[in-house]
């Protein structure tokens, strides 16, 4: 299961799975349309419905599969880019300055996440799991 996926400062990509830490160098969105192609559908489609269902403009949480929920901290084409798995987040450690820390259910750790961005997408995960899970 995919962690998180981020972009360093030299721009190639950071792939958090099982365990792992990969460097690649090649774009998010590729990984992301691999995914959601697995499902018969593509990453545009599935930004697309998320906002017209859930009346988002920016930083669209990206579901692809089960189990498998983006939370986007930094939009997907920013020189910041993060993108964590919901469901891969096992607990989460409130710090000092305004971040917190995320423990994964696998024992890797991503720090200095911004509290802020990080509360306000969660709260619009649980909407889409409330939904998807309605169906």
């Amino acid at each position: 299961m995919i962690d998180y996926l981020r972009k360093q400062e030299d721009g190639l990509l950071v792939r958090a799975q099982d365990g792992r830490i990969d460097i690649l160098d090649e774009p998010v969105t590729r990984i992301l349309n691999q995914i959601a192609l697995a499902s018969l559908s593509s990453l545009d489609a599935r930004i697309r419905a998320t906002k017209k269902v859930f009346h988002l403009q920016s930083r669209v949480p990206i579901w692809l599969k089960e189990e498998v929920l983006f939370i986007p901290l930094y939009g997907i084409r920013s020189e910041k880019m993060c993108l964590v798995n919901y469901f891969a987040v096992r607990s989460i450690v409130k710090n000092k300055a305004r971040s917190i820390t995320l423990l994964f259910r696998d024992g890797l750790t991503l720090t200095d996440v911004p509290a802020a961005l990080f509360q306000n997408r969660l709260d619009v995960c649980e909407r889409i799991i409330h939904h998807m899970n309605a169906q």
